[in-house]
């Protein structure tokens, strides 16, 4: 007579946790929340100035700034901003049509409030 067999097949379950981007436990703000900008076609506007602030108790570092649409930046803030210290950004606006123009001003840092944004809109004349 046959004596019954059995196989046992292991199984392995792995779970995938990512690890996260470290953040530093600080806060940027940025001021205005918008601006608005006016200029004849073709021609640059007047800088406006946005403030980057590090309201916490760490410094931050600023890793770059983006402006998209007819804005540009005439001058940015770059490295370690110290906790309690502030920068200043300055935007332009160069309408390339006319009307109602707009566009995103995105700060980037490693601070848990993480990329901060100001809406900029501009009317070419």
């Amino acid at each position: 007579s046959a004596t019954p067999t059995a196989t046992a097949t292991p199984t392995v379950t792995a779970t995938f946790t990512p690890t996260p981007m470290p953040t530093v436990a600080a806060a940027l703000e940025v001021s205005p929340s918008s601006t608005t900008f006016a200029a004849k076609l073709g021609k640059k506007s007047n800088a406006k100035k946005v403030t980057a602030a590090n309201k916490g108790k760490v410094s931050i570092t600023l890793t770059g700034a983006q402006v998209t649409g007819d804005f540009a930046l005439s001058k940015l803030c770059g490295g370690s901003l110290k906790p309690k210290k502030k920068c200043a950004y300055r935007v332009v606006f160069t309408p390339t049509a006319k009307g109602l123009r707009a566009g995103l001003l995105t700060v980037n840092n490693n601070g848990s409030s993480g990329p901060r944004t100001v809406s900029l809109s501009g009317t070419g004349q």
